[in-house]
């Protein structure tokens, strides 16, 4: 019998055995030199802050996703929207205050 699209397998965006093994591994080795890898960042800002940022923007790419341009299209027709509101508001980070702009 054939593979049939949604019977059985591995849920989406689940990680196979193997990945998910190095992915352990380099974790640990992350954890276990931190130290020396916060050191070496810290030497390397104060020898070459160009090439520091340089490196930051590069591991960044790793824990922060990227940006991608969005184009989208909507047809009205005699439905056409007359007004769009924004309303931005402050967060309230539990200090109490919630300001409204205008």
């Amino acid at each position: 019998m054939a593979f049939q699209k949604g019977q059985g397998g591995r849920p989406a965006g689940a990680g196979n055995k193997a990945t998910t093994a190095v992915r352990q591994v380099y974790e640990g080795i992350l954890e276990n030199n931190s130290d020396k890898i916060q050191y070496a960042l810290d030497t390397l800002y104060d020898r070459q802050p160009a090439k520091f940022l340089d490196v930051m923007i590069k591991l960044s790419e790793f824990v922060i996703p990227k940006m991608r341009s969005v184009e989208g299209s909507v047809e009205l027709g005699d439905n056409a929207i007359s007004k769009i509101t924004v309303e931005l508001k402050q967060r309230d980070n539990g200090r109490g205050t919630n300001n409204t702009s205008n």
